[in-house]
């Protein structure tokens, strides 16, 4: 889910949230506080059910961490000024960026194969010459709606007339496909 920033009827940022993971999450926090509660309901406390009260505590810490960690989850991308601000945490490790929204050129998707033949969809903001991965996903749905939301983003505060005077972006020498993308991750 995308919910847009908007300052005086021009875009200002968005931020992407990923439901499914938010609502898996929430059914795991519920999960954790349910299964000690009906443990007591049903048994009551005492002494001789000492290892299973603790399996309890053990199952409401771990699920009920697991549970915040992925209600938390967001990709906020917003304008301070001049600067585009780009930061989330939705795949370790999370990241947060700042460059200047005139050297921002394009917003592409790439696709990579890890050792395995697992493909993941990158998303890649290009500035200039440099080519930074933002976020990497198994899903081409979720890519294709954060590339249309930065480029939405894109469009709103650099016109594409403004565009046509820079230098074709992602265009490599001959027509290549552009710079690759610069990341300590590797897929």
């Amino acid at each position: 889910m995308i919910r847009w920033m908007s300052v005086q009827s021009r875009l200002a940022g968005f931020t992407y949230y990923p439901v499914w993971e938010i609502a898996f999450g929430l059914f795991l926090i519920m999960s954790a506080v349910a299964i000690p509660l009906l443990f007591f309901r049903f048994n009551g406390f005492q002494l001789k059910q000492t290892w299973e009260w603790l399996f309890c505590l053990g199952f409401l810490l771990f699920f009920g961490l697991l549970g915040k960690s992925l209600v938390m989850q967001f990709l906020l991308a917003h304008l301070e000024g001049a600067d585009l601000v780009v930061e989330h945490n939705l795949r370790d490790p999370s990241l947060a960026i700042r460059r200047p929204v005139i050297g921002w050129t394009d917003t592409v998707t790439r696709q990579a194969t890890t050792e395995r033949g697992e493909v993941f969809h990158l998303l890649v903001l290009v500035f200039g010459t440099d080519a930074i991965e933002i976020y990497r996903s198994v899903s081409p749905t979720e890519i294709a709606a954060l590339q249309a939301a930065f480029t939405a983003l894109r469009h709103d505060v650099r016109p594409p007339a403004a565009d046509a005077a820079s230098p074709m972006p992602g265009s490599g020498p001959a027509g290549g496909p552009g710079p690759e993308p610069q990341s300590g991750r590797t897929p």
